[in-house]
């Protein structure tokens, strides 16, 4: 079987969500249907390196799985509460997340969470400086 090279457009390996706005994500207290729905458009919006998670329709959000009524409500409900924007054919994440209107999660510790973060940035930075010395 002989494939033709086209000018397609990749994705990128990594998805390069902004840190801010992905720790929001996981802050939030979204159900299942609507973090799953974030994180497909996600995939979309940000491993293509677009503005925008271009749809022709919703129903192609169904081929993840969930059904065209839990789809329809978790979108209108995330439109509604101004963490999606909605094109005539697309969405995009807003990143202006002060304007979401979903509280955060009661069990939240955000103190305690960036404090991990910084444990493990700081870490992979003497893995990085202890594998440059080695190598020297």
């Amino acid at each position: 079987m002989n494939i033709k090279k086209t000018n397609q457009i990749k994705a990128s390996p990594q998805i390069r969500i902004p840190r801010d706005l992905y720790t929001e994500l996981l802050f939030r207290d979204f159900t299942g249907t609507q973090s799953f729905l974030l994180m497909h458009i996600a995939r979309y919006q940000f491993g293509f390196n677009k503005l925008k998670c271009c749809l022709c329709n919703r129903t192609e959000l169904c081929y993840t799985g969930l059904d065209k009524s839990a789809v329809s409500k978790g979108i209108k409900f995330l439109v509604d509460s101004c963490v999606l924007l909605e094109g005539e054919e697309s969405f995009e994440i807003n990143t202006q997340i002060d304007k979401w209107l979903i509280p955060i999660k009661s069990t939240a510790d955000r103190s305690r969470f960036e404090s991990i973060e910084t444990y493990h940035i700081l870490k992979q930075a003497e893995l990085i400086n202890n594998q440059q010395k080695n190598d020297l």
